[in-house]
């Protein structure tokens, strides 16, 4: 058997198929291979049924019926369109039977010598004519009457030039179904074109070739479908067209294993069917392939190829007999070929004979499945994976290559869902071996590559089954392949990798500690051994790698799930060291960790102050008192331990318009230290500042008042501002630190008027300051006659000199009683002004009397009267009108 590139040529075999006692004199075959018709000696013509089990064909006969009254049949043909058989008899009759109707007509009785028929119900004839004997062609049409009887209508006829020298023998072909027609012809050694034209009518005829080897066959053939004969000269076959010119060079039919003679052919589409004494030869005519069939099995008496059709798949049925028996020479089936290729593990040939009937052919996807594990099995896993992933999950599921790789698999082989279904028996060690493959070189490497992507790519797949089983495969693959990086970004990515199986094979790996962190992570048993490695790699790491293992701790430690609330606690501090924002967003999510859990766990000052300052950044926290109290406390404490009684001397400008005694005291204290030793603790300070100020409503001042130190000064005076004790203050910038001008500014901010004589006390008792210096300033910046000069000389001090303070006694009595002029030339001014209004009113005395209540209204303004001074004005139409004082100067000035 030869084959094509890519176009396996189909094997075919010869089966015996029946035994007759009566001589078998012709055979024919239609399209579809379910019957075949068997004309026997006497007329007689068996339908016997056509069936195939595997590689085994049977032959049954369903009726037997003589059809011809006393002659045999020498030729069967099969109209499919019309499901008649044309018998042409050994006397040269035609005869015609409906097969449905069982019913038979002969027709042109004794004078046909070729005929052919064709499958849409054309017949031509070789006929001699009812005297002289010359040879004329002609071409019938079976027509079909209204009562379903048959006729034949000519078409055309025309006379053929030919000498002939003894007996007849002869086949016609038709080029084209269409007229016009034409035949080709052969007569003893000569091919004749026969020909019709339809305009004049006429017909003729002319020699195409002679054959002057005597003892060859000599044979015309049809090429159904392509308009097209096929003339055999002995071991030649010239291809013609519809006029007999040749097409494409000649086919030599000379065989290697079968030199010997052609006793007869026959061709079915554009197979070439050539029979000799030990062999049928199946040629394709357009690639010249050909299929070898021997017959050395085949008795010994002459045989003859009855007329071939197809089976069921399309494939070439030939029926071949002899005078007791028949065969029939058929292609092999598409399973019967692919099984004996995968049986004789030929795997590129049953990949081609899959690729060549294509994916509509039956058990397509099977097949494929069986070639794929073939090719794996034999070495060439590439092959292999192309072909099983070219079909479904229900046909080949991936878990069916664990047995591939027994060593990390057999946990789940034992427990996959239907075991029966590995179909791979070979482990990928063995192949390798069977194939010399030893160590890790390429070979071995691209296997496993290759299988890899594969895995990767049905993983994603939802109907794909132990994808536990999967992925701790591809890990396995990819540790095998030392690709650490590839390994890392799957155990990044959601994966169902069985931590069991691979922790102390990832372990065991140099290197690969972050592998092994997101190996561990997917499992809630290992998050402190997960935590600790990435704490590890977040000390060890590049930056880059560094961010990665903080995002890891982060995500594990903001999984309420997986991570415990005493994990939390554990770790947060560390992260609190190394990235705030990170453990602001933890604290965040955990609604099952209160900052109190993770504070009393903090020892260090320095520590638990920072912390605090995280903690009040989540939402519930905000208004926490307890810890907005602790994080000033714990800010107090650093400060403390530093030099708390060193604060700034340069103090800032307070010349803005602040808003509250505390940002006013806080923008005081906020002049910077001098020399970088002292940089942090300014930086605390203003921090607490800040703190105190910002978040004040949230503080326990109490509490805080009452732990400040004496020592530090600055937070003491902004906690005494928070409680609005604004002695306190006072007696800070003015007994402790002696800043008069600052202590003005603040009383004249924030200090009530009352309170205004205890500031000029503490000053005047004050030994750090110029008391009548300082005592000017506060006149001149308050209200002169908010201070009684008796007042003040009552506290002045035994030792303090009067002359000192002569001009600031001297100024605050010269207010005192410019005040008092000032009040006393109000009252003569208003006393006159109602002396006047009596008097006005008595000359407009209403003649009504007027009651004024509390409702009663100006009648101009419209407000109420109440207490104050009114004016009733004479009666009107609506009676006397009362007006305030106002509105009357107004009407009066008018």
């Amino acid at each position: 058997m030869s084959e094509t590139q890519g176009d396996p040529k189909v094997p075919f075999q010869a089966t015996y198929v029946a035994e007759r006692d009566s001589r078998i004199t012709s055979c024919c075959i239609p399209r579809g291979g379910k019957f075949a018709y068997v004309g026997m000696a006497g007329g007689t013509v068996e339908t016997c049924e056509v069936t195939r089990q595997e590689e085994t064909v049977y032959c049954n006969t369903i009726l037997q019926k003589p059809l011809l009254k006393s002659d045999d049949a020498r030729r069967l043909a099969h109209v499919s369109s019309m499901d008649l058989l044309v018998i042409w008899t050994r006397d040269g009759s035609l005869c015609i039977h409906n097969i449905k109707l069982n019913e038979s007509k002969t027709f042109l009785k004794h004078c046909i010598v070729a005929v052919f028929v064709d499958e849409d119900g054309c017949i031509a004839v070789l006929r001699t004519g009812p005297v002289s004997k010359a040879l004329r062609a002609t071409v019938y049409r079976i027509e079909e009457a209204r009562n379903h009887s048959v006729g034949l209508k000519i078409l055309w006829e025309s006379h053929v030039d030919v000498q002939t020298k003894g007996n007849i023998s002869t086949e016609a072909s038709i080029a084209s179904i269409k007229a016009p027609w034409s035949l080709i012809v052969c007569v003893e050694q000569t091919f004749l074109w026969v020909g019709f034209d339809e305009r004049t009518r006429h017909g003729g005829s002319r020699v195409v070739f002679v054959n002057d080897v005597i003892s060859s066959l000599n044979r015309v053939l049809h090429v159904s479908g392509r308009g097209e004969a096929l003339m055999l000269a002995g071991d030649v076959g010239i291809l013609v067209n519809r006029e007999g010119e040749p097409i494409g060079d000649s086919l030599d039919l000379i065989h290697h294993r079968s030199p010997m003679k052609i006793l007869d052919a026959a061709i079915i589409e554009s197979n070439l069917v050539l029979l000799t004494d030990n062999a049928v030869r199946i040629i394709d005519i357009d690639s010249r392939s050909e299929v070898f069939v021997p017959l050395a099995e085949l008795p010994s008496a002459p045989w003859s190829i009855g007329v071939p059709g197809t089976d069921e798949e399309g494939q070439p049925l030939i029926p071949i007999f002899t005078s007791s028996s028949l065969w029939l020479v058929c292609a092999i089936s598409y399973r019967d070929r692919i099984q004996r290729a995968l049986e004789e593990r030929n795997a590129e040939l049953a990949l081609q004979l899959i690729q060549h009937h294509g994916i509509s052919a039956p058990g397509y996807m099977e097949f494929l499945v069986r070639c794929g594990i073939l090719f794996i099995e034999i070495g060439n896993i590439r092959r292999g994976i192309d072909c099983i992933e070219q079909c479904q999950s229900e046909i080949f599921e991936p878990a069916e290559l664990f047995p591939l790789f027994p060593e990390y698999m057999k946990t789940f082989m034992a427990s996959a869902r239907d075991a029966s279904r590995l179909r791979i028996h070979s482990s990928l060690e063995s192949v390798w071996e069977r194939n010399g493959c030893t160590g890790m070189g390429d070979k071995k490497a691209q296997d496993l590559q290759d299988i890899l992507e594969y895995l990767f790519r049905v993983r994603e797949f939802p109907s794909v089954g132990q994808k536990d089983g999967i992925d701790s495969l591809i890990l396995h693959i990819l540790i095998d392949l030392d690709l650490k990086e590839a390994a890392d970004a799957f155990l990044s990515s959601p994966n169902n990798v069985s931590v069991d199986q691979l922790h102390q094979r990832v372990k065991s790996k140099k290197d690969w500690t972050q592998c092994l962190a997101r190996l561990l992570g997917s499992d809630a048993h290992h998050v402190e051994t997960t935590l600790g490695l990435w704490r590890q790699l977040a000390e060890e790491s590049s930056n880059e790698n560094k961010c990665d293992a903080l995002e890891a701790i982060e995500r594990i430690l903001s999984n309420q799930s997986a991570c415990d609330s005493a994990c939390v606690v554990n770790n947060i501090t560390w992260l609190m060291d190394r990235d705030a924002e990170a453990t602001l967003r933890v604290l965040q999510m955990r609604t099952d960790v209160t900052a109190t859990d993770i504070l009393d766990t903090i020892s260090d000052n320095e520590c638990k102050f920072r912390f605090l300052q995280i903690a009040v950044q989540v939402e519930e926290n905000r208004s926490n008192e307890y810890l907005h109290t602790e994080l000033a406390l714990a800010l107090l404490e650093e400060i403390s331990s530093q030099d708390p009684s060193c604060f700034s001397q340069t103090f800032a400008s307070c010349t803005s318009d602040t808003a509250s005694p505390a940002m006013f005291l806080a923008e005081f204290f906020s002049g910077g230290h001098k020399g970088s030793e002292r940089a942090k603790i300014q930086s605390l300070r203003s921090s607490l500042h800040q703190h105190l100020v910002v978040h004040a409503e949230f503080l326990n001042m109490e509490e805080l008042f009452a732990k400040i130190p004496d020592t530090m000064i600055p937070e003491k005076a902004i906690v005494a501002s928070l409680k609005s004790d604004h002695e306190t203050i006072i007696t800070i910038l003015v007994d402790l630190l002696g800043n008069g001008p600052v202590a003005i500014e603040y009383a004249r901010k924030f200090l009530p008027h009352e309170a205004h004589p205890m500031l000029l006390d503490h000053i005047m008792k004050s030994d750090k300051i110029m008391p009548w210096e300082i005592a000017g300033n506060i006149i001149a910046s308050f209200e002169r006659h908010s201070f009684d000069p008796t007042a003040v000389m009552m506290k002045m001090p035994d030792d303090m000199e009067l002359n000192a303070g002569l001009h600031s006694l001297s100024c605050m009595i010269q207010s005192m009683f410019h005040k008092k002029r000032e009040h006393e030339m109000r009252k003569a001014i208003y006393q006159n002004k109602l002396l006047t209004l009596k008097s006005r009113v008595t000359e407009k005395e209403c003649d009504q009397p007027c009651v004024i209540v509390p409702d009663t209204t100006c009648r101009y303004c419209s407000l109420k009267i109440g207490s104050k001074v009114c004016v009733v004005i004479k009666a009107h139409d609506d009676g006397p009108h009362v007006a305030c004082l106002h509105c009357f100067n107004q009407i009066e000035n008018n």
